[in-house]
């Protein structure tokens, strides 16, 4: 990884691309942190000594996309007929329930 912020709708035409040096030393480097699901509180990764920090868990995620339409997922879909979340899974189209209903799953902890 090279640290290099590259996004052109976030820079200024002009502007040097930012660049971060990680450190790997464990005398510097901050401790590991375990990643909860924000909506069940699963542990999605870790457990680290360190703070913890909120994400998704893919059966969360799942349930998320089951609230979207159709067409939307269609809009946005790879050419593969799969959608990627901000949380990096991928989910085919065909797993997600689409008939515009609430998920099946009740009691699990998303809204």
């Amino acid at each position: 990884m090279t640290g290099r912020g590259t996004s052109p709708v976030r820079q200024d035409p002009s502007a040097e691309p930012a660049t971060v040096d990680y450190v790997d030393d464990p005398e510097f480097s901050p401790p590991a942190l375990t990643v909860i699901c924000a909506w069940c509180e699963t542990v999605v990764s870790g457990p680290g000594d360190g703070p913890v920090s909120h994400g998704i868990c893919r059966a969360c995620a799942c349930r998320f996309l089951e609230r979207l339409p159709l067409a939307y997922l269609e809009a946005i879909a790879d050419a593969d007929g799969t959608v990627t979340l901000f949380s990096g899974y991928r989910f085919r189209l065909a797993e997600v329930r689409q008939d515009g209903r609430r998920s099946a799953h009740p009691g699990e902890g998303f809204p």
